[in-house]
């Protein structure tokens, strides 16, 4: 299924995968997207993973999450490549899942990798980002010659479409106000979220872009 075909069908209401197949009881806190804590779980089914928002420490539900598999990338480095994402009805344009692409990306400094097929919310999402943060074209039709395109640059015609294309979220580049920030934030991954108070700024959350992200 092409790019193209996917943004034709109407947005999902349904998250397209169960709870039940995640280990949820030993869901890991790994840090935090705009003071929502992101969690991170592994199927028990299969070798996907989960990365998820719940709306506070206290909560028991997950309220935005991105789905996929890790693997190796170019140059032999890791990478996490999406494959699903979803958001609870009351939650969506809020900037949850923004806001969770953008932690995994600056502050856990993961490689993310798109999926062939893609809901149309995902497509959306990368389109956004594509504004603030340096995402990468991959046009695997080379592999001769296989090297990253600047987002901007490339036809989004061939973007749009094409199931030889990845979009890849892969140089770090961290804000230097938030250097702070993200330089002492390893010192919390091993604490209990009951013991961390972490302050962030609020890049797509903010209720002044209410409705302008995902």
């Amino acid at each position: 299924m092409k790019l193209d075909e996917i943004i034709q069908r109407p947005q999902q209401s349904e998250r397209g995968f169960s709870f039940s197949d995640f280990d949820i009881s030993n869901a890991r806190f790994v840090g935090t997207a705009e003071n929502f804590p992101i969690y991170h779980l592994h199927s028990i089914r299969s070798e996907q993973e989960m990365y998820a928002l719940k709306e506070n420490k206290n909560s028991n539900e997950f309220i935005s999450m991105i789905i996929g598999t890790s693997g190796k990338w170019l140059n032999n480095k890791s990478a996490f490549f999406i494959q699903r994402t979803y958001t609870t009805n009351q939650f969506r344009n809020r900037g949850l899942m923004t806001s969770l692409y953008y932690a995994l990306y600056i502050k856990l400094k993961m490689i993310l990798v798109s999926d062939f097929e893609q809901s149309p919310e995902t497509v959306s999402i990368w389109k956004k980002i594509a504004l603030s943060l340096p995402v990468k074209v991959l046009d695997t039709r080379n592999p001769q010659d296989i090297k990253l395109h600047n987002y901007k640059e490339f036809p989004q015609t061939e973007i749009l479409g094409d199931e030889n294309i990845r979009l890849v979220l892969e140089e770090i580049s961290t804000p230097k106000e938030l250097d702070w920030l993200y330089k002492s934030l390893d010192k919390y991954h091993d604490y209990d979220p009951n013991n961390i108070i972490l302050e962030d700024y609020h890049v797509y959350t903010h209720h002044d872009n209410l409705g302008k992200y995902e």
